[in-house]
């Protein structure tokens, strides 16, 4: 299984990129591609090369994913289920302001 690397932080990354050799400055680039510009996959970290793209990819899964299922109420709350590991669920609610 490959590691996860959404939710990595800063120094976290500049060992990933120390570790793969590439040069220091990509671990920010990483970072604001993760918590900045919001991505949602490795391959649309445009600003790094193709070649550093499908390096990371060997190695990480971008580490966040959709919802196998979403419910709505009729007041707009909605419950949420993710898959976590081992055949294992996470369900979350988001309820909106009543104001």
């Amino acid at each position: 299984m490959k590691e996860k690397l959404f939710g990595k932080t800063l120094p976290q990354l500049k060992e990933v990129v120390t570790q793969m050799e590439l040069q220091g400055f990509v671990a920010r680039q990483i970072a604001d591609w993760l918590y900045q510009k919001k991505v949602t996959s490795i391959g649309q970290m445009t600003n790094l090369s193709l070649k550093i793209r499908d390096r990371l990819s060997e190695r990480f899964e971008f580490g966040l994913c959709e919802p196998l299922k979403v419910q709505a109420s009729v007041d707009g709350t909605k419950k949420y289920l993710y898959p976590a590991k081992e055949d294992k669920f996470i369900e979350t609610a988001y309820i909106p302001d009543q104001n």
